[in-house]
């Protein structure tokens, strides 16, 4: 299950790869689900249905805050995530609505 993007920029468009015929380079962007572990990552945005960023930002997760991805349970499990003081695991949908730097 991905992050539904359609509704940031345009309500027709299913999925990311559906962007090029609009000019738009999607493929530089990086999410929780495709960055590497152990790394300082700064979130960019959180983006995706108004539930899951709600649930998102209540976590903790906000722009310019400073995470690092620590692991992956084994098969496609969640991420455990270090955010401040706090390890918590996001699954993967949930992984592909933070966009980071």
């Amino acid at each position: 299950m991905d992050c539904h993007l359609g509704f940031r920029l345009s309500r027709f468009v299913e999925k990311a790869s559906d962007f090029g015929h609009l000019g738009l380079i999607l493929e530089d962007m990086k999410t929780v689900a495709n960055s590497p572990f152990l790394q300082t990552l700064t979130i960019q945005d959180v983006i995706g249905d108004a539930n899951l960023t709600r649930r998102l930002r209540e976590m903790g997760f906000h722009s310019g805050c400073e995470i690092r991805i620590l692991s992956r349970a084994p098969f496609h499990g969640p991420y455990v995530v270090q955010l401040h003081d706090s390890v918590l695991a996001l699954r993967g949908a949930e992984a592909e609505c933070l966009l980071i730097r």
